[in-house]
Formats: structure tokens, C-alpha cells, sequence
């Protein structure tokens, strides 16, 4: 009726995203309706002669808005407020494999938020009108596994998009399947290959040594801090006062930004951002491997007896397919984002593929836009000759496997004291210690003055001074990811006491748990003796004690957020370390300890009584050493002058003579 089209139309008025203009490289991420906002383009008269029928589509589709993709702190003193009222628990109950955690009560990371559905629904109606039904090129079709095949990453706003699609492209009153796998093997997610995860960060920070290394870049990030004192940076950083994530919702979910990021400023941090970006996914070797992953997963699919086929995934994957098929344009993945894969029958009977981004065909490289099938999957012959070992192993022997996903990992540890993997590297025997950096300063990229006094007491507690408590490190790990530098200062005094260098080769992942890579290195450095040290960020430290091989039922009560964001653990969020035991490459003991660092001591206000039982802990443990060395000292004394009393030669000093 025109009463409820109307209704409907005030509807998407009111849940629909600010349209905000941005720079190049960024066209489209905010607009009223995207991803297919227009018909798809037709075979043109030339092509319409080679084929005689569609046989499979393919969707590729980014998730919609969400929320903020990991919890950050963004602007100081101004963060974006969310509208997250969209219920997902039908898209939860229709998942077929592991089933991501979400909560009704709050605002969560990366939520997928209710100014996605215009556009999810605007996406299905455009794709069932140019493809399924009657008269259609692939016929009517039933919402079952056989016809369509809808695939989604293990996360909230990737399954709730693949099922507010498939719920579009339906016609009847038919049950979707989203069908998940655990996300340390997801192509979709660029896992399930380590080595070329590795090559990854060598991208990451081969991209940030050439912004650093020009006077441009430079001249902006002074500018950039001057204005709104907090810090730049190019990447995906969920510690830095700042995050283009944060800049993009802002703008999208809200038209606001704080009132000193002028325009001029957003859009020179917009244009860095892409920069950064195009450095890091230019096509190379890296961008071919992680395609391969995805691609391999179309050719199966292809082989397959559905009719649709739907992927939901994330920018970063669609990045990584774009260029490791040399077909991206420039343009930033747009929520929604949908990248279209037809596979037509020819009249030669052979078979080709058409490529379309957002309705629009792309053209292949060498091939053309209507690229035959056996040219468009031989283009990766190089790559599948290879053995997986061979292109993914880290090194010759065997390693751990990424982390398996929260959900996983919380269920596996309710009922039993397990190790993440067996597959140890033999040998690793000895001590990690697997600490936090210090106090930071709100940006959040270096330590304030609480947090280098931290990194002091440190020093003394490793250092093999007179105070020492620990047994020193021979080896030390820092996170250092997108220029945070809270591990790295919180591990130099230490190190320097010790003569050491800090190992900033590894981090924490830019998302997500996996930390294998870190924890493959801790462990090799164990074949060569012991203790190690690893200074890294509160989030992962559960996460990187699994990845070394250690897991007790009780660090879930530590895990990701509750290390240091909740009531319980507020006093202790900085002092708590793991200490592990491994022999032969076998987790025997984990314990969680603390520094006793007397904190307060470096506040302008005075302790407070809650403090204070810590601080005369801390006191008494370091005089402890002193007082036995007194004691010790005495009794040597004590003896020598006995025996000089009651001795042969009778000589006392206390008597002056002999008796």
C-alpha cells in the first residue's frame, strides 16, 4: 500500500548513513545505498555470441556498517556513539559450524549496526532481480545447500551479513544455511597459511619505514599532533590515539569529528591511510599467495552443483583477492562491497568467467573480461605445484597452529587443563616470562612517567643485581605493532642492564588471538637455553602463553578484556606476569605472579589504603635480600672472633692480647 511504502521510505531515512564526501581511494564508503546500486551490466552483443548459458554465480560481499572493529580509545576526550539495536540471534541460529559470541546487552566490537540493512537489502532484491526467478538466468532456486551455498568468516557481522542477503534473495519462506569455519584455517579471513601471514608483516613495516623516510609524512604527523595532541598512524592500531577505523565511522555513523581535526586534516590522514594501504596490498608475491587461498575455494565451489554461491568477508580479503588478481582500482572495499564472479558455458564448450565489481565488469589481465575458466585458474599454476608445506611452513619443522577461535578456545578450557598443540618444537626447554608493558600515556603509544619507573623496577627485578628476584633473561620480545612503543620502552633498561637486544620482529596480531607466529619464536629461542622474556600488550597475553604451548581452565578469567578492563583487576592490570615452564617442548607449569611495583609512589596524590599493603609487600621483599646478607655477614664475623677466642693462639681481638 502507498502508506506502508511511505513508512518504509521513512525507515530508511531514518537508519541510513550520513553521506560524506572523501578523498580518492575512499569514493563511496559512506553513501546512501551501496555496494549494487544499479542494475548489472549485461553481456555486451559480441559476448552474448560465445555463450550458451549462465551456469554459476558467485558473490563476494564485504560485511556491512559496523561498529568499531576493535575496542580503542580514538579521539581523546570524544569517542563516536554507536546505534547497535539490530538483533542477529536468527542469523546466529542459522549458523552451520562455530558460532561467534554476541551479546544483546551492549554496543559490541565490530557489531554489525542497524544502517546495514538498507544496503544489505537493496544488494539482495538488485542480485535476485538480475539473476534468480522466472525468465531468470538461473531459474528459480530453493534456499537449500544443494542450490545455494552461502559461506561465511567465524565473526558477528560476516554471519549476520551472509543471512540478511540470503533472507533477500529468497522468494519464499525458506531457511538459509551460513556455513563457518574456525577462522585460524579461513582463507577468507588470510589465515591457514603462516609463512605467508610472516611475509605479511614484513609488508607492514616495510610500508611504515618509507612513510617514515618522507618529509611529507613527517611534516603531517607534527601537524596532525600539534592539533589535536594524539598520534598518527597509517595502519590498523587499536592502541594509537588514532585509527582511520575511527575516522571512517565517525564520519559515516555520526557526520562528526572532533572539532580539531579540521577537513583539511581528515582528508590528508584519509590520503596517508590509502597510501599505507596501496604499500602494503600492492600485487605482490604475498597479495598472489593469500588470493590463491580464496581462489582455490571458488574453483571448488565452482565444481560444485549449486547455482549461487555467497562468501562474506572482510576488506582486508578483498584487498589481498583484488591485487593478487591485478585487478584492483584504487578504491577502498565500501561496506558492501560486492565482487561478482559469473560463470558462463560457451558454445565451443569450454567455459569462462566474467569478474564484476559493484555490477560493473573488471577486466582480467591478459584474459579479458570474459576470461576462460581453465586461463583465469591457470594463472595460479605456479602456486598450486607447490606443496602447502612448501609455501606455507614457517620453517622445516613442524610449528604450532594458529589459535583457534575465542569461543573454541574458552570451550575447550572449561573442563580440562589443556596445551594448545603437541606439535612442539623439540627441544624448547626451560622459562618464559610473559609480561605487560608498563603505564601509557592516553595516546597510548608510549609510556608515561608511572610507566617508566615500572620499566626500572623491571630492570632490577631481572637484572642480576643485588635485588634481583628472577633468574635474567638471555633472549627479550617486545610487541612493537603500528609504532606502539610501550613493550619496547618498558623492556629497554632491562635489556641494556643485560647487554641484550630487543626482538621487535613479532606482535600482536592487528585483530583477533593469533599469536603463533610470536610464540614459534619464543619457543625457538628456548632450543638455545633459557629464560625468555616477552613484553607484550594486555589483550593477547592469555593469547601468546597459548601460542608458547601453556593453558590452564583458570586464564580464561585473564582472557582479552579481562586482563585489564575489568572491576577485579584493576589494581593488578600492570604488575600480573605468567611464568611458564617447558620441558621438551611440553608445557609443565604456569603461574601467574606480580612485580609489586609500588605505582602509586610515582602519583602526585598520596597512596591509596588499598595500595599500601603492596607497597610494604614490595618493601619488605626488597630489604629481605639485605637483611640475610647483614645476618650472614655477622655470623662470619661472630665466627672468626669465637674461633680467635677459644683458638690455639687464645688471641682475641676483643681482650688485646694473649691469656
Amino acid at each position: 500500500s502507498a502508506f506502508a511504502a511511505l513508512m518504509a521510505s521513512i525507515w530508511i531515512v531514518a537508519v541510513m548513513p550520513i553521506v560524506v564526501a572523501l578523498p580518492y581511494g575512499w569514493q563511496g564508503y559512506c553513501p546512501a545505498l551501496g555496494g549494487l546500486e544499479q542494475d548489472v551490466t549485461p553481456l555486451t552483443a559480441g559476448e552474448q555470441t560465445l555463450v550458451t548459458g549462465l551456469r554459476q554465480v558467485q558473490v563476494i560481499v564485504r560485511h556491512g556498517e559496523r561498529n568499531l572493529y576493535a575496542p580503542m580509545p580514538c579521539f581523546p576526550g570524544w569517542h563516536p556513539e554507536m546505534e547497535c539495536r539490530l538483533n542477529i540471534s536468527r542469523a546466529l541460529n542459522s549458523v552451520v559450524g562455530p558460532k561467534p559470541s554476541w551479546s544483546e546487552k551492549s554496543c559490541q566490537v565490530g557489531q554489525l549496526l542497524q544502517t546495514s540493512l538498507p544496503r544489505i537489502q537493496q544488494l539482495g532484491r538488485l542480485l535476485r532481480e538480475a539473476y534468480i526467478g522466472e525468465q531468470k538466468p538461473l531459474g528459480p532456486l530453493r534456499m537449500d545447500d544443494e542450490s545455494v551455498r552461502v559461506h561465511s568468516t567465524d565473526v558477528e557481522r560476516t554471519v549476520a551479513t551472509a543471512f540478511f542477503l540470503a533472507e533477500s534473495l529468497k522468494a519464499k519462506d525458506e531457511q538459509a544455511h551460513i556455513h563457518t569455519r574456525n577462522v585460524s584455517t579461513d582463507p577468507w579471513k588470510l589465515r591457514g597459511c603462516p609463512k605467508v601471514r610472516s611475509d605479511f608483516v614484513s609488508l607492514w613495516q616495510r610500508a611504515r619505514s618509507i612513510l617514515n623516510a618522507d618529509p611529507s609524512y613527517m611534516d603531517f604527523k607534527r601537524r596532525w599532533q600539534s592539533a589535536g595532541n594524539f598520534n598518527f598512524t597509517p595502519g590498523l592500531s587499536t592502541e594509537t590515539g588514532f585509527n582511520y577505523d575511527c575516522l571512517l565511522v565517525s564520519m559515516c555513523e555520526t557526520g562528526g569529528l572532533p572539532e580539531s581535526v579540521s577537513p583539511q586534516l581528515r582528508d590528508e590522514s584519509l590520503e596517508w591511510a590509502h597510501k599505507y594501504i596501496e604499500l602494503v596490498y600492492k600485487p605482490s608475491p604475498t597479495m598472489r599467495k593469500f588470493a590463491f587461498g580464496m581462489v582455490e575455494e571458488i574453483e571448488h565451489m565452482a565444481a560444485s552443483t549449486a547455482k549461487l554461491a555467497v562468501w562474506a568477508t572482510h576488506d582486508t580479503a578483498l584487498l589481498a583477492l583484488w591485487n593478487g588478481l591485478g585487478i584492483w582500482d584504487g578504491i577502498y572495499p565500501t561496506y558492501a562491497d560486492i565482487t561478482t564472479l559469473e560463470f558462463y558455458e560457451l558454445q565451443n564448450s569450454s567455459s569462462a568467467i566474467r569478474v564484476l565489481r559493484q555490477g560493473k565488469p573488471v577486466k582480467i589481465p591478459g584474459c579479458g573480461f570474459l576470461c576462460p575458466t581453465d586461463q583465469f585458474f591457470g594463472s595460479f599454476a605456479d602456486l598450486r605445484s607447490m606443496s602447502h608445506q612448501g609455501m606455507c611452513s614457517l620453517v622445516p619443522t613442524t610449528y604450532l597452529p594458529a589459535a583457534l577461535s575465542q569461543s573454541q578456545l574458552q570451550a575447550d578450557s572449561d573442563d580440562v587443563e589443556m596445551q594448545d598443540s603437541a606439535q612442539l618444537l623439540p627441544g624448547a626447554s626451560g622459562v618464559v616470562y610473559i609480561i605487560r608493558h608498563g603505564e601509557k600515556i592516553d595516546a597510548g603509544d608510549h609510556l608515561n612517567a608511572t610507566g617508566l619507573a615500572r620499566a626500572q623496577w623491571v630492570a632490577r627485578l631481572w637484572g642480576r643485581g643485588f635485588l634481583s628476584r628472577y633468574q635474567a633473561p638471555k633472549a627479550i620480545f617486545a610487541n612493537f605493532f603500528n609504532e606502539e612503543y610501550n613493550a619496547i620502552e618498558l623492556a629497554t633498561p632491562l635489556a641494556e642492564r643485560l647487554k641484550l637486544s630487543v626482538n621487535s620482529s613479532f606482535h600482536r596480531p592487528a585483530y583477533g588471538y593469533d599469536n603463533h607466529l610470536a610464540g614459534h619464536a619464543i619457543r625457538a629461542a628456548l632450543q638455545s637455553g633459557g629464560p625468555v622474556m616477552a613484553v607484550w600488550e594486555s589483550w593477547n597475553m592469555v593469547a601468546l602463553a597459548r601460542a608458547v604451548g601453556c593453558n590452564r581452565s583458570w586464564m580464561a578469567d585473564f582472557d582479552a578484556k579481562k586482563w585489564g578492563h575489568v572491576p577485579e583487576h584493576q589494581l593488578t592490570k600492570f604488575d600480573n606476569f605468567f611464568i611458564l615452564s617447558l620441558k621438551d617442548g611440553i608445557c609443565t607449569d604456569i603461574s601467574l605472579e606480580r612485580e609489586y611495583f609500588p605505582a602509586c609512589r610515582t602519583w602526585e596524590q598520596p597512596c591509596p589504603e588499598t595500595d599500601v599493603p603492596y607497597a610494604v609487600l614490595a618493601a619488605m621483599l626488597i630489604m629481605l635480600p639485605l637483611v640475610l646478607a647483614l645476618v650472614k655477614l655477622g655470623y662470619i664475623y661472630l665466627g672468626n672472633s669465637e674461633a680467635k677466642i677459644f683458638g690455639d693462639d687464645m688471641t682475641s681481638p676483643f681482650l688485646g692480647g694473649q691469656h
